[in-house]
Order: C-alpha cells, then structure tokens, then sequence
C-alpha cells in the first residue's frame, strides 16, 4: 500500500477532518497509561479522569453528529430517490406530449398546406365565371346544338332529295345524249343517201353510159328517190329545230335556277316542315285510331277481339309503319304480332282493370271509366 492511498484511507476514516481518529488514538493510549500507572497522587489520577471524560464526550459528540449526518445522507437520498423518480414520470409525461405535438405539428402542417390549396383554388375559381351564368351558357349551347342538329337532319334530307333529283336529271340527259347520238348516226346514213341519190339524178346524162344499172332505173323512181331526199331533209330540219328549242329551254330554267337559288332553298324547307308536319299528324291520328280500337276491345270478349282482328291488323300497321318501309314485312310481322297478342292482351288489360278498379273504387279517387283509360 502505497503512501498517498494511505492518506486517503485516513481521510475517510477521519470524517470531517477534525481529527476523529487521532482523538480516539489519544484517548486509548491515556486510558491505558492511566491504567498503568501506579504511583500517581489522587489529584493527577482526577486531572486525568477528567481530560479522558472530555476527550470521550467529544467522541461521543462527533459520533452522534456522524449518526446525525449519515441519517440525514440516507434522507436526501431517499428524497433525490423520489424526486428522480418525479422527474422520470415527467419526462415520460414530456415525451408523451411531445409525441402529440408532433402529431398536432403534422396535422396542423397539413392544415395550413389545405388552406393554401384552397386559397389557390379560390383564386382561379373567382377567375372563372358564376355557376349560374356558365349553366345558362350550358343551355344555350344545348339549345343550339339541337338546332344544329334539326338543321343538319333537314340539309340531309335536302341532300338526299337533291341527289335524288340529280339522279333523275342525269339519267334523262344519258337518254337524251344516247337519243341525239341514234339521231345524229341516223341523219348521217340519211345524208350519205341522199347525197348519193342527188348526185345520181343530175348527172343521169354523163353516168348513164358508164352505169348500166342507172340506166335500167324509170323515171318513176328516179322522182321517187329525190322525193325521199327532200323528206329526209325536212324532218332533219324539224329535229335540229326541237333539240334547239330543248337547249333554249335548258339555258332559261338554268338561268332561272341561277338567279333564284335561295327561293328553291326555302320551298324545300318548307316542304320538309310540311312532310315532317304530315308525318306528325299521320302518327297522331293512327296513335288516337289504336287507343280507341283497343278502348273496343277491351270491352269485347275473347272471340270478338279474334273476329276483329283484320281492323286491328291495319291499325298496328298503320301506327307501325314509320318504323320500316316493307310492307310484306310489316304486314306479315303485325299478323303474327296480333294473333299472338291479341288473347294476352286482353287478358292483361282486364287483370289490371281489375287491380285499379279494387284499388281506387275503395278509396273515391277514380272512377271506372278513368280507370279504364289507364288501362
């Protein structure tokens, strides 16, 4: 053992440093040589009684006040003890309210980003136009587009009704090309003839000696021949004549059709309205002719509504009809449709006559009649 650890081994032992331990070291070896001793007087023998008793209350003061302390060391430790204790439970507590001001952090974060966003949108939506004025600006396009639309179904019409025109006129130019052609070959084997017989009947004289054929002609026939010349000439004549008044005609309607195309444009809507109007009113008509036809039937019996069958044959074709053009179809679709409807027909509309007439004869809102229009 080293000197300094010594020291140190004194120093602890001493306790507060006021010589504790050399105290009791002096005290031991007084008492001792007190003991010891055996010529000493009476009154030393008190001097020294009295010095080891004030020597043994200052042990026993210091080692009360050591008991005193250490009691009050353990005191503090059991208060540091609680105290740390305390201050664990309230880091605990700090780290739990960190914790949820983390999450209050995030949430206001995302709150605060919310409100940005919205305060971007709220600026490009003030930019943009009132919900109401963009819906009556959604109208009117709407209102347009139909529009559009019913102008696009009749400039279709228009277009089929032209083409259709168009078809007809070509064809009669083709018949009249292929007319003029017939007629132009046929006055060109006519002139050819005629040349022939012209030329032949006036050098009758120079040819007769070289054409022994020519000389066995009569006069009869020779007059005959220039006599169908002269014909032939004439009706040509006729002809370049009409084809002249029919190229005449031609360039007047043209010009006609040039000058007044937007009064051939409103005859041709108005006769669309006018062919869509009497569709309308075909339709309607037929419409009303079915509901009073099965207004009968439905009063009648089984057999009557078969005996009937031919009147409602036509009625469904003629409500039927604007659906489809073949007639052989539709005629043999509603026979088949009729007869075998005709029986279900009936009985579905007296089951729901029944049905009706239980439910509001009992009640007093309709009465029979309404309740048979609703069938």
């Amino acid at each position: 053992m080293t000197d300094e650890e010594i020291i140190k081994k004194r120093l602890l032992i001493d306790g507060d440093g006021t010589g504790d331990d050399r105290r009791l070291n002096m005290l031991l070896k007084q008492f001792l040589k007190w003991m010891y001793s055996k010529n000493d007087s009476p009154e030393n023998n008190q001097i020294i009684y009295d010095r080891l008793m004030a020597q043994l209350a200052q042990c026993q003061f210091a080692a009360a006040k050591t008991e005193r302390t250490s009691q009050m060391i353990d005191e503090e430790l059991e208060n540091y003890q609680k105290l740390s204790k305390t201050i664990e439970k309230n880091i605990e507590v700090a780290k739990l309210e960190l914790e949820e001001s983390k999450k209050e952090l995030i949430i206001a974060k995302q709150i605060r980003k919310n409100k940005m966003e919205y305060d971007q949108l709220a600026k490009v939506i003030k930019q943009q136009p009132d919900r109401k004025e963009t819906q009556k600006h959604i109208e009117c396009l709407q209102k347009e587009l139909a529009e559009l639309n019913e102008k696009k179904l009749k400039l279709e019409r228009k277009f089929e009704k032209r083409q259709k025109d168009f078809s007809v006129l070509m064809y009669a130019v083709r018949e009249l090309e292929a007319q003029l052609v017939e007629d132009s070959s046929s006055e060109d084997e006519d002139s050819k003839s005629d040349e022939d017989v012209v030329v032949g009947s006036g050098s009758s004289n120079i040819t007769t000696a070289n054409h022994p054929i020519i000389e066995g002609l009569s006069d009869d026939e020779m007059e005959a021949g220039s006599q169908s010349g002269k014909v032939v000439r004439h009706s040509r004549g006729l002809m370049e004549r009409d084809v002249k008044e029919e190229v005449d005609d031609a360039e007047v309607d043209d010009n006609k059709s040039i000058k007044e195309p937007m009064d051939e444009d409103a005859v041709l809507e108005l006769s669309i309205d006018k062919d869509e109007s009497d569709v309308k009113m075909e339709e309607v008509a037929a419409t009303k002719t079915l509901r009073s036809l099965l207004q009968e039937l439905r009063s009648a019996s089984p057999n009557g509504c078969i005996k009937n069958s031919l009147a409602a044959r036509y009625i469904l074709a003629q409500y039927k009809k604007f659906s489809t053009t073949d007639q052989q179809l539709c005629k043999a679709r509603d026979e088949a449709l009729f007869l075998g409807q005709t029986y279900q027909t009936y009985l579905s509309s007296l089951r729901k006559y029944n049905e009706l007439h239980k439910e509001y004869h009992g009640r007093g809102e309709r009465t029979v009649r309404e309740t048979a229009d609703m069938v």
